[in-house]
């Protein structure tokens, strides 16, 4: 997740019959009052213990900085001038999620109970955002982590953190992103197909992905995100599968809701057409 963002404060679940996990968590991406990064260890007031997470419905510019705030600039206009030029400000909520996965939690040299430790790439994933705010939920689910779904000629470019579960996963040593992978063309298709391989290398020797995402990353053309609404009172449901590989059956699912505003939690707290399973809010293991 980048440096000042402790372990702490996710919705979790686990599997250990598969030594699969996986959890969420919501957060202010900056304070309101001087811009600077949140640590979720040390504030964690926007989280209730209970897997719900609250904010202030406001919409914020794409860096996360409140339109509200001038940030150490002379005055409000100057501020609001210089954030949209730089960053373009829209429906972008104040709030970010991060996600985190480890199929093999309790990894131990080279077996989970008894048995080879399980890779990224065994499984599938599912990902789903609520866009509705108000007593039903609505999502367009998608695989943020797997190659599956897509040809050599059009891979994702996702910004994700992998690790295994080997050594000290506070160690950046231990750390690979797509950044690693090594691209050398010469003509494009090439640099596409060498862009695949590593990625997919990346999934064959990782135990451990994570990353942060906020609406307005996920508001793709055709998606109901693009309708979402940062400024109105809304429950927000997020959840996160992963998904045995051969199957397609849920091995670990969990879930939060984010509460914007006025808003009263769900009453029922599940994961539409999913066997969700949540446990109190606690630190995934080796996520950093």
């Amino acid at each position: 997740f980048g440096s000042g963002n402790s372990n702490g404060y996710f919705n979790t679940c686990r599997n250990p019959d598969a030594g699969v996990e996986v959890g969420l968590r919501a957060k202010l991406r900056f304070r309101q009052d001087d811009c600077s990064p949140v640590d979720c260890a040390t504030d964690n007031s926007t989280c209730n213990a209970d897997g719900t997470y609250s904010f202030e419905n406001e919409t914020v510019c794409a860096n996360g900085i409140s339109r509200n705030e001038t940030c150490g600039f002379s005055d409000q206009s100057t501020f609001e001038e210089q954030v949209e030029a730089a960053f373009g400000c829209g429906m972008t909520p104040p709030w970010s999620f991060d996600w985190a996965v480890n199929v093999a939690y309790d990894h131990n040299a080279t077996l989970v109970n008894s048995t080879p430790a399980n890779f990224l790439s065994n499984f599938t994933y599912e990902l789903g955002v609520d866009c509705d705010g108000g007593d039903r939920t609505e999502f367009d689910p998608f695989d943020p982590i797997s190659l599956d779904r897509f040809r050599a000629s059009s891979v994702p470019a996702w910004d994700h953190v992998f690790s295994t579960n080997d050594g000290d996963p506070n160690d950046p040593s231990t750390i690979s992103t797509v950044d690693n992978i090594t691209i050398t063309g010469p003509s494009a298709s090439d640099a596409v197909q060498q862009y695949y391989d590593g990625y997919k290398s990346l999934l064959d020797t990782n135990h451990v992905v994570q990353n942060s995402y906020n609406v307005r990353f996920l508001q793709f053309p055709g998606t109901c995100l693009t309708s979402f609404d940062p400024e109105a009172d809304g429950h927000y449901l997020v959840y996160m599968c992963v998904k045995d590989g051969d199957s397609g059956k849920d091995v670990c699912c969990t879930a939060i809701q984010v509460l914007e505003g006025d808003a009263e939690p769900l009453k029922r707290f599940g994961i539409p057409g999913h066997s969700s399973s949540s446990s109190s809010p606690s630190s995934p293991s080796s996520a950093t």
